[in-house]
């Protein structure tokens, strides 16, 4: 059963539509770069505050076909070897640096439409309150799993954190970012016990 959702999950991502396109970053923005040697990615990162963060989402590290991964959307991850996910020199944000970057960007309310990409090509209508004034241009990647496969893609933005959420039993539950396209507020939340084990989710890394 869990190999046929594995196939149906990558029929739908195969023929749902991903053509490269065009990413908005944001021009007023003098933005570095840098390679990920494991496989030869460049990236684009941005400072924000004290913080660099990378400004693209993380891409697939390998060829295995039950990796979500899907042009400039990158890459969604099951949270699963979190500590080895981000290049050297890099590392999974925790709660606390997601809010001190969400504080610099006005708060909970506000900050959301700070971190979007601009315009309706990665975000559906109306992409409520989207400047990438920070430039760290978050896209609709939105998240899979292998029941439902590809799920609001251009309607949500989703990002793992390191920090897990002990209020459930066997610490199978971690902290994530959520944006969405009908406001600009940005939200915590934790997944549902086990759901660590089949929910993918993109992965933004920051500089230690």
């Amino acid at each position: 059963m869990k190999s046929a959702r594995t196939v149906l999950l990558f029929v739908i991502i195969l023929f749902t539509s991903c053509a490269k396109d065009v990413v908005e970053f944001n021009p007023a923005i003098a933005y570095g770069s840098f390679t990920d040697t494991r496989n030869n990615e460049e990236y684009k990162t941005v400072q924000i505050g004290d913080q660099t963060w990378m400004a693209e989402n993380l891409r697939s590290l390998s060829d295995d076909p039950n990796e979500v991964s899907c042009c400039n959307y990158g890459k969604l991850f099951l949270y699963d070897n979190m500590e080895e996910i981000c290049p050297e020199g890099w590392h999974l944000p925790d709660t606390s640096e997601w809010k001190t970057l969400i504080n610099l960007l006005g708060g909970n309310d506000k900050a959301g439409g700070k971190l979007k990409e601009t315009g309706e090509t990665h975000w559906d209508s109306p992409n409520t309150g989207a400047t990438n004034s920070s430039g760290f241009t978050a896209l609709g990647a939105g998240s899979a799993n292998d029941l439902n496969g590809l799920k609001d893609r251009n309607k949500s933005a989703e990002f793992w954190t390191s920090t897990i959420y002990n209020g459930l039993p066997n610490n199978y539950s971690h902290y994530y970012i959520s944006l969405r396209y009908d406001n600009e507020k940005t939200i915590m939340y934790y997944s549902s016990e086990y759901q660590d084990d089949f929910e993918k989710k993109s992965v933004r890394c920051i500089k230690n």
